[in-house]
């Protein structure tokens, strides 16, 4: 049996209904949507692979043509000049020192000499004999100078004869040691000696050093003048100073005729002088330089 609804019920039920129907179409609605687009999409991607065209490889840009440049020339870098010490000042002294250390390098020093006199072989002995060790130069000079006081005529030709032997030995290896030296370098060592002997003041010191391939040096009229009157033993036992004053005075009183024969021969002289110069040291001597370019 129905029981009767009032208007007012009949109004909120069918109200309700209405509702619930549309609630209930919403909700299918909604589930059933995304599998309609999900499908969808999913033949759109399979039309999108099955249409897309097969995809173009882009072309590289060619490349272009650099122009070689021009290579410049880099200039090397200079390098920083080196710090130059400041000269040292030398005073007086030691100037004249440096000159004659120079002066002595250049006179060159030969070989020892072997005592060459009988006198110099005794003293030698003397005092290499042992039981003059410890003693002065001058206790065994004495010594020597008594022994050789007290030699016989023998002995004393022994000890000359020893001596003789030595000189020969010594020019022997003088000369050896001269041939090891160029004559320029004899020359040079000849001009250092004569200064030195200047500067020390000894005359038995620095003595020129003879070679047989130096030139002689020219003679002046005036010493072949001397040579010829010393020649003649007019001036046997005259002192050297006085006859070098007479020899003056004599030149100087001779006519010209006489003069010029001795002026002729230093003349021959110097030509032979200056030939031998050539050939020895392959120019000019310096005479005859400053005679040429005045």
């Amino acid at each position: 049996m129905s029981i009767p609804l009032t208007p007012l019920k009949r109004i909120l039920y069918t109200q309700f209904a209405l509702s619930f129907r549309r609630s209930y179409s919403t909700t299918t609605e909604i589930t059933r949507v995304p599998a309609t687009k999900a499908k969808k999409s999913t033949t759109a991607k399979a039309a999108t692979r099955k249409k897309a065209a097969p995809r173009k490889v882009a072309k590289k840009p060619a490349a272009k043509k650099v122009k070689k440049q021009k290579k410049v020339a880099v200039k090397p870098k200079q390098k920083p000049k080196p710090k130059t010490k400041p000269k040292k000042v030398l005073t007086i002294e030691q100037k004249a020192r440096a000159e004659l250390r120079v002066l002595k390098a250049t006179a060159l020093e030969p070989p020892a000499n072997k005592p060459s006199s009988a006198w110099k072989v005794l003293l030698k002995e003397v005092g290499n004999d042992p039981s003059q060790s410890g003693k002065t130069v001058a206790a065994f000079s004495k010594a020597a100078a008594t022994k050789y006081k007290s030699l016989s005529p023998e002995e004393l030709e022994q000890y000359t004869h020893k001596a003789s032997q030595n000189k020969l030995a010594n020019n022997i290896a003088l000369k050896e040691w001269t041939e090891t030296h160029t004559p320029e370098e004899i020359r040079l060592a000849n001009n250092a000696r004569i200064q030195l002997k200047k500067r020390i003041g000894k005359p038995n010191s620095y003595s020129p050093l003879q070679d047989s391939r130096l030139p002689k040096r020219n003679r002046t009229p005036f010493i072949l003048f001397a040579g010829d009157r010393w020649a003649s033993g007019e001036f046997k036992g005259v002192k050297v100073t006085e006859a070098s004053l007479l020899l003056r005075r004599e030149y100087q009183a001779l006519s010209d005729a006489e003069r010029k024969i001795y002026e002729d021969r230093a003349g021959a002289d110097k030509l032979r002088y200056v030939q031998e110069f050539k050939t020895v040291f392959h120019r000019d001597p310096g005479s005859t330089k400053k005679s040429v370019t005045a």
